[in-house]
C-alpha cells in the first residue's frame, strides 16, 4: 500500500494535479 501511495504523490505532482483526481478515483 506504501508503494500506490507513493506513486499517487508522484503523479499529482509530475501531471500538477490533472490526473491526480483521475488516479485517486481509480
Amino acid at each position: 500500500m506504501t508503494m500506490t501511495a507513493n506513486k499517487n504523490s508522484s503523479i499529482t505532482h509530475g501531471t500538477g494535479g490533472t490526473k491526480a483526481p483521475r488516479e485517486t478515483l481509480s
